[in-house]
Order: structure tokens, then C-alpha cells, then sequence
């Protein structure tokens, strides 16, 4: 269950798509993330919804005073994965056709969010995936590798269990249409929510395409929490995430 959350601000509903970007302990790139989206859209791209997950680092407090956009609060920690299952249920609610969610880390540029949604309208998909790999996986430097080893791994599986042929399945940066999002009962908020999601609308024939987008890094320092510091660990919580989706079957 997603916890209790406090609409902070809200906008007019201006346009058929919402940009959801989720916030933990991101100012000031959110900050600067927003104003990217805002000079990127040489017309109105979207409705912008960013959700707070209980930020502490003063985040918060510049969200307050954004009055173009949506902002959601969550008076608990929803997690990675029960952010953007927030977001979902607020573009269904609102009845948008159309969603984009990217980073709020600064790995992904705004100025693609015109090309994952000429995609998402023109090529007939239903999710447009963002991808760093389209070529394949190549060598990382050695802070990364391990977290790049598991997505080549996990998507391997997945394809073969599936019969997608995706280069990759963990990038955050993607487009849906909302009917599609719909017909997908999700139930993990981790950080596997994403692997879910994939499985199960490979098993319900919802048509999944990628779109190159660029390889950025910008703190080797920053990994996961917990026991999900251990790749191991984190692997093996991935693989339950898939296969009890692929037992939904």
C-alpha cells in the first residue's frame, strides 16, 4: 500500500501527456532539471508532476514555491518504484494519455523528452524504454560495472523468459501510454518495480521498443542502500521480483 501524500501544488491540466520525475534528496539538480524541461519545450511538452518522497536536504522548501507545476508530497517514504506507481495513479486519475518519466539525478536530458514522445505517438508501441546500451554492453570503469554486470545479466534472463529482445531494462527514462499502464496490476515499490512492470507487459502483449539514450554517471559514489550495497544480494532480490511476475503468467 502507497502511503498517505499531500497534493502541495496544483496546476491547471494544460496538455494529453505528464512528466512525472520523481525527487529524493536531489537539490539542487531538480532545480536545474526543471528549468531544462521548461526551455527544452519550445511548445508545451507536458504537464510537469514531480513527487517528493520526504526529501531532507532542503529540496522541499524550493518545491513549495513552484507554482507552473504539479508537486506531490508523500508523508512517507514510498520507495523507488512506489514513487512512480504514484505517479501512474495520478496521470489515471487526471485521465492523461500519454507519460513520461525521467531522473531526477541529471543522467538524463530533457531535451529527449520530444523524442520519446514523437515515439511513443508514431511507432505504435505502447512503452518507448530508454536505453544506454543499444549497441551492447560495453566496459564501464570499475565503480560501475557491477551495477552494469547485473543489467546485462537480469536482461538477458528476461528476454529469454519473455521474447523481448531489449539492450537493457533498468533505465528510468521512458514513455507510456496510459490505457497500457491500465492493464498492469504492479505490486513491488522497490527498486525492482521497473523489472515487474516489463515482465508483466511482455506476458500481456503490451508492445515494448527502446530509444537510445546517453551513458551518464555523475557520482561514482552513490549506490544502494543497506543491504542492497551488495551486488549479490541485490541480484538475487531481482530474480524473486521477476519470476513471481513470470509466475502471474
Amino acid at each position: 500500500m502507497l502511503p498517505e501524500f499531500d497534493l502541495v501544488n496544483e496546476i491547471d491540466k494544460q496538455s494529453e501527456t505528464l512528466i512525472i520525475i520523481p525527487v529524493f534528496n536531489e537539490y539542487p539538480m531538480i532545480k536545474k532539471i526543471l528549468e531544462e524541461v521548461q526551455k527544452c519545450s519550445c511548445c508545451h511538452t507536458g504537464d510537469v508532476l514531480v513527487i517528493d518522497d520526504c526529501s531532507s536536504d532542503g529540496g522541499s522548501e524550493f518545491l513549495d514555491n513552484c507554482k507552473n507545476i504539479f508537486v506531490i508530497r508523500n508523508r512517507k517514504n514510498a520507495g523507488a518504484g512506489g514513487v512512480l506507481l504514484r505517479g501512474f495513479e495520478f496521470a489515471k486519475e487526471k485521465e492523461y494519455k500519454y507519460v513520461i518519466t525521467m531522473d531526477s539525478d541529471g543522467q538524463h536530458n530533457a531535451c529527449q523528452i520530444h523524442e520519446f514522445l514523437f515515439k511513443i505517438k508514431e511507432s505504435g508501441a505502447d512503452i518507448v524504454s530508454g536505453t544506454r546500451y543499444p549497441a551492447g554492453f560495453t566496459k564501464l570503469c570499475e565503480a560501475f560495472q557491477h551495477r552494469q554486470d547485473v543489467n546485462r545479466e537480469l536482461t538477458e534472463y528476461i528476454n529469454q523468459k519473455t521474447g523481448l529482445r531489449l539492450t537493457e531494462s533498468f533505465c528510468g527514462f521512458k514513455a507510456y501510454k496510459v490505457d497500457a499502464l491500465r492493464r498492469i496490476d504492479i505490486e513491488n515499490v522497490g527498486y525492482g518495480m521497473l523489472l515487474e512492470l516489463t515482465v508483466k507487459a511482455a506476458l500481456l502483449g503490451i508492445k515494448i521498443i527502446e530509444h537510445p539514450v546517453p551513458l551518464i554517471y555523475l557520482d561514482e559514489t552513490r549506490d544502494f542502500n543497506n543491504q542492497f550495497s551488495d551486488y549479490k544480494v541485490r541480484l538475487k532480490y531481482y530474480y524473486s521480483v521477476i519470476n513471481k511476475a513470470l509466475s502471474k503468467e
